[in-house]
């Protein structure tokens, strides 16, 4: 008799669990979450002695409190940075406790335009050679500030993201800004556009599906050109200008795991884009000029080889239909939980909510680590330094040491991290 209670209650929940996952699986994306996953097996390096550290620690601390300091410029002994709460911050790197909050690119009737779907959060920025400061803003699109450090900064709104729709769909992501300075003094723009479908709170999603929308775009401030250099990217990321204002670029293709580099032919002016680096031991964010003007430095997660995959980048990403189960699953219990929330106003609640919703809970359970590379224009491996206990890195920006040429003075950026380091590395 208990035998044909257990065996009636195991097909119960075989029964309740088919039905489930049936109702995740089929039901159509006009009532359920849009994500149409695909297979994907970019391969790992078969071990990573190309990444050893060849650097070593010397010095580590944090530097100034900001929230989610994520990217880096520094100009004349002060650095500048965009933080999550939408604002500019400044500090002195003599005294870099002495953060200073600056203001914000977006207004409040540019954010009230927008019913507040779009929120300001300053992403990528460079300086130009006029000490103008360039900077992307994800959901608007690309702001070029006069007087960045005086107490009357001239804030401009240079390339409306609005205006991608001309050139096919329109784009709801940018993420970095390499320049070209022009002589006659205007600029050439090229921006990694991250997505048209998916936005910067789900900027998870773009790799999970992954989204094939990315594109990398140029823009002439003179003339208002606009044009697509490369499309159907999963996920571009940062971009640099290569040294010596010469007119090129190298860029990071997260969802290959690649590092590619774009130039011109001198003859029709045609873009030529080739990989520099392939396969790489695990994604790359920023990507900035080292202190020197000739190398680079890339920012990545925890490097990956064969022997070690990751679960969530690596291995679940070869079987999409298990994916979409387990997204569109996270998505539905995101959406319940934000239903009680209007009921029961708990900020925990509307927190798990927005995890579910948007797989940030991947984030949470991310591994420590992060590598530190350095590389020359045509891909070659020159620096590296793995720290193991660095979490959700962002940049390297280094600043010149001349008093102590075998040093390495390298400041950390972060988009969630509550502050930024400084390290000192050495040979």
């Amino acid at each position: 008799m208990a035998l044909k209670c257990l065996a009636k209650f195991i097909f119960k929940i075989i029964v309740m669990l088919t039905m489930f996952i049936a109702f995740i699986m089929l039901t159509p994306e006009s009532i359920m979450f849009d994500i149409n996953t695909e297979a994907v097996n970019i391969p790992l390096p078969a071990t990573l002695d190309d990444y050893k550290s060849t650097l070593k620690m010397k010095y580590s601390s944090i530097v100034a409190e900001i929230p989610g300091p994520e990217s880096i410029c520094y100009k004349n002994g002060k650095m500048v940075t965009g933080a999550l709460d939408g604002y500019l911050y400044e500090f002195d790197l003599n005294n870099p406790a002495n953060v200073k909050r600056l203001f914000r690119l977006v207004n409040d009737k540019q954010l009230a335009a927008s019913n507040y779907t779009r929120i300001s959060r300053p992403l990528g920025m460079k300086f130009d050679s006029k000490g103008n400061l360039w900077i992307v803003e994800p959901y608007f699109g690309i702001y070029r500030v006069k007087n960045v450090f005086t107490s009357s900064p001239i804030i401009d709104l240079v390339f409306d993201i609005d205006q991608t729709g001309q050139i096919g769909a329109t784009s709801i992501f940018f993420d970095d800004i390499a320049l070209y300075e022009k002589s006659t003094g205007g600029h050439i723009l090229y921006i990694t556009d991250v997505s048209s479908k998916y936005t910067l709170e789900n900027f998870v999603l773009i790799l999970a599906e992954p989204d094939r929308t990315g594109r990398i775009l140029r823009y002439d401030t003179d003339t208002g050109k606009l044009d697509v250099l490369e499309d159907g990217l999963i996920f571009p990321n940062g971009i640099e200008s290569l040294p010596g204002n010469k007119n090129g670029f190298i860029f990071s293709d997260i969802g290959n795991r690649s590092i590619r580099k774009c130039t011109f032919d001198n003859n029709n002016g045609k873009p030529k884009m080739i990989n520099i680096i392939s396969h790489m031991a695990s994604e790359t964010d920023n990507i900035r000029l080292s202190a020197n003007g000739q190398t680079f430095w890339l920012a990545m997660l925890r490097p990956r080889c064969e022997s070690n995959p990751d679960f969530s980048f690596d291995i679940m990403m070869r079987y999409p239909s298990i994916r979409r189960f387990i997204i569109r699953s996270l998505h539905l219990f995101g959406k319940i939980l934000e239903f009680i929330y209007q009921f029961i106003p708990f900020e925990r609640l509307e927190y798990a909510a927005e995890l579910l919703k948007t797989f940030k809970i991947h984030t949470i359970v991310e591994k420590p680590g992060c590598l530190m590379l350095e590389i020359d224009q045509n891909g070659k491996f020159l620096n590296s330094f793995i720290d193991d206990k660095c979490t959700k890195m962002t940049e390297v920006r280094e600043i010149s040491s001349p008093n102590y040429p075998n040093e390495r003075i390298l400041y950390l950026g972060s988009f969630i991290n509550n502050a930024m380091r400084k390290i000192i590395l050495t040979k």
